[in-house]
């Protein structure tokens, strides 16, 4: 004999996506990282002009400096991730702004070379 079948409740699924989001921490790095790139961009669309124009650089040196943002971002790939296993992700995402902030205020009183060996850390 066979029996009805129950109606199963129908569930309603969240999207993938909004049970991320709904977590503070992920909007909290969204939008440091909004913060970080928006700077990324304008140090690599300002920063030429800002050493050939006001530190008054030749091409080569300017071209040396510029070369160091892809150094440092390698260096801070391999060094930040390495650190906030040994220190903790927050100090280090605490640490890594504001010593970036620190470095970038640099620039406005740097030699050519000290500029080659300020983004390395950021």
């Amino acid at each position: 004999m066979l029996l009805p079948r129950k109606a199963s409740p129908v569930l309603r699924r969240r999207p993938v996506g909004q049970k991320s989001f709904a977590a503070a921490n992920i909007a909290l790095s969204m939008g440091a990282l909004l913060c970080a790139m928006t700077g990324v961009f304008v140090l690599s669309a300002m920063l030429p002009n800002y050493l050939v124009d006001y530190l008054h650089l030749s091409a080569a040196q300017m071209g040396f400096v510029m070369s160091a943002i892809g150094f440092g971002g390698f260096v801070g790939q391999i060094g930040v991730p390495g650190l906030s296993d040994i220190l903790g992700r927050k100090i280090m995402a605490i640490l890594s702004f504001l010593g970036a902030a620190v470095l970038v205020r640099g620039f406005m009183e740097s030699a050519p070379l000290l500029c080659f060996c300020l983004p390395c850390y950021s």
